[in-house]
């Protein structure tokens, strides 16, 4: 489903109608977090037709059909979040919860394999993403980047996600060293 290329966001010519191509850049940084804790970005970020950081907020990619959120409740599946099947280009599932009894519209972010739940899709966006669910409009994802504390090598603390609908999913990798450290988002556990 997911493939990583470098270069112009426009898919090839034998790509299939149904591909999706979102532009990214890789992002590596230290940053402090909130409450002042160090965190390290691994990953990928999307950006816009000019290169400038897309909003983790306003859910937006380069495609239209898909969304970039963050994986909420992680704080209460730490270990879970260590598994190597949430490190960023893999794949997740989505699961709805219609008997969750605190919100009927609930949306789990599983791995690729089913086996393992990371959390959920923000209570911001899990009607929307529920209601497509419920509606036969079917998506997956890949997880964009990863948080941890203290640096690579240390726990896991956060994801970033893009959701999207079936199809052949190309990140379309772009340089730029020259992005500012303000545009960046961190992890957010809504």
């Amino acid at each position: 489903m997911f493939k990583r290329r470098r270069g112009k966001t426009t898919p090839p010519a034998h790509a299939a109608p149904t591909a999706i191509t979102v532009k990214v850049v890789e992002d590596t940084h230290l940053f402090e977090s909130e409450d002042g804790t160090t965190l390290w970005c691994g990953g990928y970020t999307p950006v816009d037709e000019d290169g400038s950081f897309m909003s983790i907020s306003q859910h937006h990619t380069s495609d239209g059909r898909c969304i970039y959120c963050n994986v909420a409740g992680v704080s209460h599946r730490s270990k879970a979040l260590q598994h190597e099947r949430f490190k960023p280009s893999e794949q997740i599932i989505l699961r709805p919860e219609p008997t969750n009894v605190y919100d009927p519209n609930a949306v789990a972010v599983w791995d690729a394999s089913n086996t393992v739940q990371a959390g959920y899709v923000p209570a911001t966006l899990s009607p929307q993403v529920a209601e497509q669910l419920r509606n036969g409009k079917p998506l997956g994802g890949i997880v964009l980047s990863e948080f941890r504390r203290g640096s690579e090598s240390g726990p896991r603390v956060g994801l970033h996600i893009l959701l999207a609908p079936p199809g052949e999913l190309l990140l379309s990798v772009s340089d730029a060293e020259d992005q500012s450290e303000q545009d960046r988002d961190g992890p957010e556990d809504e």
